[in-house]
């Protein structure tokens, strides 16, 4: 009895499994001299500029506020005097008591009559207080006018026409005031323009011609 055995074939040859790679870890780089004075000069440059938008800002505001009209008070003192005028600021101050005291500065104008632009008010001077309907504040015409004397602060109480009371009641008197203000106006601003060029030229052709009658004389 023979036995007979098979020797196994070789099969193909496996390929060799490649070790896996390890993962490289990206780290960031430090910032180097140059790129943290870029980041400093942008932080510097966003500051500036939202500290002059915030300029133009405040600046608009109180330039806005400064053209609003303010309502003219009138305020009647205990010692009977009266104060008209429009309320530019307002303030507490402790008196020599100790008591806290609040004030407001009034723009009163009418320089002519009070000698003063501007008046504290205590509150405690104050006996009452109001918003006279009709109370007006009127800008003088001519710079040197406006500087020295102020505006006008008052209520109408009558209108005349070449001397002559036409109205006295506070609604006529605005309305006659509308009505007349602009050809006024106009005829205003005409006479200066007479008095500027054509009486400046006028007066300009005498002095030459009186020149050239000195020099013949002489």
């Amino acid at each position: 009895m023979s036995l007979t055995m098979e020797r196994p074939k070789p099969g193909p040859a496996s390929a060799p499994q490649s070790e896996p790679r390890p993962r490289r870890t990206r780290r960031s780089a430090p910032l180097s001299n140059g790129d943290a004075m870029v980041w400093a000069t942008a932080g510097s440059l966003a500051l500036c500029l939202l500290a002059i938008i915030g300029l133009l800002l405040l600046c608009f505001a109180k330039g806005a506020a400064t053209f609003w009209p303010k309502p003219i008070v009138q305020l009647e003192l205990n010692d009977g005097t009266t104060v008209m005028g429009q309320v530019t600021r307002e303030e507490t101050f402790v008196t020599e008591e100790g008591a806290e005291v609040g004030r407001r500065l009034l723009r009163v104008g009418n320089y002519e009559l009070t000698g003063e632009h501007f008046r504290w008010v205590r509150d405690d001077e104050v006996a009452s207080e109001s918003l006279p309907e009709w109370a007006l504040m009127l800008e003088r015409r001519g710079a040197l006018e406006r500087t020295q004397t102020g505006p006008f602060l008052g209520t109408p109480t009558a209108f005349t026409i070449d001397g002559e009371v036409v109205a006295t009641d506070p609604a006529e008197v605005w309305a006659l005031y509308e009505e007349h203000h602009g050809p006024s106006d106009a005829r205003h601003y005409e006479r200066q323009s007479l008095e500027k060029h054509e009486v400046g030229a006028s007066n300009r052709r005498a002095d030459e011609a009186r020149i050239r009658l000195r020099e013949v004389e002489l």
